[in-house]
């Protein structure tokens, strides 16, 4: 396994069949646009494919970094994270954990301006109001249902 000394932003757009860091990796990047980003390394054990802008959590039945699509209402302990690019199944990449993404609003309903992010089915994300759901970051401009917009993943 390969252990660089510096992980640049171009690596974090990688994913392979060979694991290329530890499972659980964690890289903090800093973007003039955006800040600090964080991401961690991770593989999917889904069975299939896993579409960018898509919520990820830890896979029933273990304990490392495997990750499957979030569910809706999961605990905010097993979400993981959003996937920035796409990762087919058994592959490894990156995940964004912290940070300015973008992120995939379910079927059911668009999610207003200034309103919290939560999981919901098949690693969309729908609307979530902070203190009494498990609510994983932010949007501060209105996204469409069934769309991609940006958010702020905490």
């Amino acid at each position: 396994m390969n252990h660089p000394s510096a992980i640049t932003s171009g690596d974090l757009s990688s994913t392979s069949s060979d694991q290329k860091y530890p499972l659980g990796t964690r890289v903090t990047l800093k973007s003039a646009t955006y800040g600090e980003q964080e991401y961690i390394y991770v593989k999917n054990g889904s069975g299939s494919s896993i579409a960018a802008s898509l919520g990820v959590m830890i896979k029933n039945g273990t304990d490392d970094h495997t990750v499957v699509l979030s569910g809706s209402g999961i605990a905010r302990a097993r979400f993981v994270g959003v996937t920035h690019v796409a990762i087919a199944d058994g592959y490894y990449g990156w995940v964004k954990m912290r940070g300015s993404g973008i992120v995939i609003t379910d079927s059911g309903s668009g999610i207003s301006a200034n309103t919290g992010i939560k999981c919901a089915a098949n690693g969309a994300f729908a609307a979530g109001t902070i203190l009494t759901e498990e609510t994983i970051g932010h949007v501060g401009t209105a996204i469409s249902a069934s769309a991609t917009g940006p958010a702020l993943i905490k």
